[in-house]
Parts: structure tokens; C-alpha cells; sequence
């Protein structure tokens, strides 16, 4: 009786990894959730055995121990054998990491509060399997020497910094949940050993923040473009499509760097006495609460009375696009495409959408003199004294003297220095 590794042809990309028996003159297969890639493979044999040594160690040891149980094998037919080896439970596995990513993330999004964070990852996953170009991928297949050459290839794409460092992050979230499972420390059951992600040299974050916002003069130049209808603007561009990417950009900007997401959310019952009231979703857990309350200036009420929604949503964000993501993308291309128009001074990768946050906190601390700690209470940002805060009364006319003085700069009504 003997067991081999056997495969099979899956497409020109992959092999289909089988346990052989061979009990007499009978020959059978045993199917295994693996596969393995046809660079590795020559005339119907794996030709980096040391490459997949944890397949041959563990899958084809697993099912020599299970042989080794039974007990008199030869006065068995090889049906019943094969069904002794497949029903035998076994206590190590080699681990796949795309599906096990996808149960981690399905795990995530099953919290609502956390279903923004589990897309995103869905996301980050999704860009690197195209990197690799298969369908599956086992752990210990995963080496620094990879994730260094999708960093690379990344850098290469002109991916900002910060983009390749959160995508190597999120796989590396991934990959030590995965790890924390399948690992029993206690009992020093190690199925993943290896780490692919120490000393990658993965690009700097840029630190400065401020980076991120426009001047005086260049906010003026978004809000002053005039889209000319006979201008050509590029294959999947028109005026209506940069404009309505242009207002919802300006629209943030005058409601004091309102996020993407609060913006989406946004319902016509929260909007009333000439003000906003909402909750800001990355912080709506806070002790306290994170309730508060913008004035809707003159500008901004056009712009929402220009995209008011259908039916209970304030704007019409909700009847063009099913989720957030898809307006970020949008207004995202938008700005992309837009920045060689404007003729900004800011650098074209850190023109974005957060942009009108940054912008807006930046005048408000820069050119009207208020305070940081007034400009975080605008930006609805944690407070270093938050039990405090939960006990005194909110005085949103603060919000109403930042935002007219912000204006005012703006639009020439103020000096700036």
C-alpha cells in the first residue's frame, strides 16, 4: 500500500493536488483543497519540492498517520480505505489565505458600525490577490521577498505612500488573524511559523498633514472655475460630471469639512433653522456623544438645494451611487482630472476630497487666529478633557463666528495676513 502526491490539470495557471493510494492493483485519488502553481510543476511533478515541503510534510503525513491506524489494511478494499483516511479527523492543516481572509472580513462586516472598515479590506485584498494572479495562495507560500515585490510593483504604479503602507497593513492584519486562529501557543501547535512582513522597507507616510490643504488663493480658484460646455475634457468626463464632483468638494468645504460619510448619511429632517445637526460616524461611540451642530451658510444652501435628494436623504448622493465608496471614487477621479485646470500651488498627490477638511481647519487656525482647541470643537475632533465635556452645555454660535470668518477670507471681506 503506498500514498503519493498526484496532480492534475486544473488550467495553464494551476495543478490540482491529490493523495494517490495504490492498494493492490487498484489506484485511487484522495482530493485535497490544494493547488499548486504550473511554474512549479514539469512533466506531472513538482519540481520545487522544498518550496511546498509543508504540503509533503503535512498533507501526505497526515494521511500516513491515518494509514498507520488502521488496523490490518490489507484485508480492506480500497473504497473502504479511502473512506477510513477521509473520515479521520486530523489535527494540523496547511492554511489558504485568500479564503481565510474572506471569513475574517466577513467576521468584521458583521458589525454595522463596521461595515465601511470590512469593505475596505475586501478591497486591499482584492488588489493584492490580482497581484499574485491566483485563486489561492497558502501561508507559507507567503515570503518577505513577495510582499518587498508588491511593494515595488506598487511604487512603480505611483501609488502614494501612504496608500502602499495602508495596503500592506491591512494584509498584514489579515494574515496575523489568520494566524492567531490556526496557532495554538499553549500547546505550541505552530500550523503558520513564518512572518513575511518583518523588514519590509515599506515607503514613508508624509507626516506633515497640513500638506493636505490649499491656500487662500488656491480654494478661491475651485470655487471661481468656469466649466466651458464646448471644452473637451477627457474620455469619461463631461462638465456635469466635474461640476457635480467640484460642488460636493465645495459643499464639505462650507459645512466646516463635513466627512464623506456624514455627507452621505445626511437626512432632510437633520437639516433645519438655517443648521445641521448629525452625529459624526467615526466617533459616534464617544462618552459624551458626538452630536453637533453646523450652520448651513448661503453657499452651501445652494449647493444642497441644487442636489437635494428624492426622497429621505438631504442630498442626491444616495440616488446616484448604492454606497459611500462609490461617491468618494467619483469626486475622487473628479479632482484628479481637475487639478491640471485649476493651476493649484498644492502638490497634485495631495489634492483629495479630505482636502476641504484640511483647507477649512487651516484658515480657521491660520489666517482667523482661533484657537486649535476651538478649531478641533469645529472639526467635531476628540477632546483631551472629554469628561468634561460630557457635563457642559454646547454653544454651536462658536461654530457660526468660525465659519463667517473663514468666509469672509474667502471672499475678500477680511485681510489676510
Amino acid at each position: 500500500m503506498k500514498l503519493s502526491i498526484q496532480l492534475k490539470r486544473k488550467d495553464t495557471q494551476e495543478y490540482y493536488v491529490y493523495i494517490g493510494l495504490s492498494h493492490k492493483t487498484s489506484r485511487t485519488l484522495i482530493t485535497t483543497p490544494y493547488t499548486i502553481a504550473a511554474e512549479y510543476v514539469q512533466g506531472g511533478k513538482i519540481i520545487n519540492r522544498t518550496k511546498y515541503a509543508e504540503i509533503y510534510n503535512k498533507e501526505l503525513l497526515k494521511y500516513e498517520e491515518r494509514l498507520a491506524r488502521i488496523v490490518a489494511p490489507e484485508k480492506l478494499d480500497i473504497r473502504t480505505i479511502k473512506d477510513i483516511l477521509i473520515s479521520t479527523p486530523n489535527s494540523e492543516d496547511v492554511v489558504e489565505f485568500f479564503s481565510n481572509a474572506d471569513r475574517v472580513i466577513d467576521k468584521i462586516g458583521q458589525s454595522e458600525q463596521r461595515a465601511r472598515t470590512a469593505n475596505m479590506y475586501r478591497s486591499y485584498l482584492g488588489l493584492f490577490q490580482r497581484y499574485i494572479k491566483r485563486d489561492k495562495l497558502y501561508t507559507f507560500e507567503m515570503t518577505r521577498k513577495m510582499m518587498q515585490g508588491y511593494i515595488d510593483t506598487m511604487q512603480k504604479e505611483g501609488k502614494a505612500p501612504a496608500t502602499i503602507s495602508i495596503n500592506i497593513s491591512v494584509i498584514r492584519l489579515l494574515f496575523n488573524a489568520i494566524k492567531e486562529e490556526h496557532n495554538d501557543y499553549d500547546l505550541g501547535i505552530l500550523n503558520i511559523k513564518n512572518d513575511p512582513f518583518r523588514k519590509l522597507q515599506i515607503p514613508q507616510k508624509l507626516s506633515n498633514a497640513g500638506q493636505k490643504a490649499l491656500s487662500v488663493a488656491d480654494i478661491r480658484k475651485v470655487i471661481a472655475y468656469q466649466f466651458p460646455q464646448d471644452k473637451g475634457y477627457g474620455k469619461g468626463y463631461n462638465t456635469d460630471t466635474l461640476r457635480y464632483g467640484i460642488d460636493y468638494f465645495l459643499l464639505s468645504f462650507y459645512l466646516l469639512g463635513i466627512n464623506p460619510i456624514d455627507m452621505f448619511n445626511l437626512k432632510k429632517d437633520q437639516m433645519h433653522d438655517g443648521r445641521i445637526v448629525y452625529s459624526r460616524k467615526k466617533t459616534q461611540r464617544r462618552f459624551g456623544g458626538s452630536e453637533i451642530s453646523i450652520p448651513v451658510c448661503p453657499q452651501a444652501m445652494e449647493l444642497i438645494d441644487k442636489h437635494r435628494g428624492r426622497g429621505e436623504y438631504l442630498l442626491d448622493a444616495r440616488d446616484n451611487f448604492t454606497a459611500v465608496e462609490g461617491l468618494v471614487y467619483s469626486v475622487g477621479r473628479v479632482l484628479n482630472r481637475m487639478y491640471p485646470l485649476l493651476g493649484l500651488d498644492i502638490d497634485k498627490e495631495h489634492f483629495s476630497w479630505y482636502s476641504a477638511r484640511h483647507t477649512w481647519a487651516s484658515i480657521a487656525a491660520n489666517e482667523c487666529h482661533f484657537s486649535d482647541a476651538e478649531v478641533a470643537r469645529a472639526l467635531n475632533h476628540q477632546s483631551e478633557h472629554k469628561v468634561t465635556r460630557g457635563y457642559i452645555r454646547p454653544d454651536w454660535s462658536l461654530l457660526d463666528r468660525m465659519n463667517n470668518a473663514v468666509l469672509d477670507v474667502v471672499y475678500n471681506k477680511a485681510e489676510v495676513e
